[in-house]
């Protein structure tokens, strides 16, 4: 993962990986929301206006949270639209250039194989672009 983050912070993406994630996202954003809809038909023996309430409400309340607003479906499209390769790069490189943060699951046996969190900070800053 790091170094997938290297490499969009060095060397950005291209045209067609930038339209593919968007595309990917918007879809991924629709069907969630669809997908939500028909689990929770299972629950309940009929799709009721409760359920629809509920699903809305899943969606306001998680966009209230993120954006401290509701967008409709078109605004976020728009929105995603409007991302460029630069942002991504943009903040690809803030997200390397900040303190890191480790989280670190193994049995005990691996932990003393680990880096120290130093060596860890230094090999980030090695490797980020001027």
């Amino acid at each position: 993962i790091i170094d997938q983050f290297l490499g969009l912070a060095k060397d950005g993406v291209t045209l067609t990986e930038l339209n593919r994630a968007k595309n990917q996202l918007k879809c991924n954003m629709f069907m969630n929301l669809e997908s939500r809809a028909v689990s929770h038909s299972l629950e309940y023996i009929d799709i009721t206006d409760t359920c629809q309430t509920q699903i809305l409400a899943d969606d306001i309340g998680r966009q209230v949270m993120w954006f401290k607003q509701r967008f409709s479906g078109e605004e976020l499209c728009t929105r995603i639209d409007t991302l460029t390769a630069a942002d991504l790069q943009r903040v690809a490189r803030r997200l390397l250039n900040a303190q890191p943060s480790l989280a670190v699951y193994a049995p005990p046996a691996y932990l003393d194989k680990l880096p120290d969190y130093s060596s860890f900070a230094d090999y980030l800053k090695s490797r980020l672009p001027q």
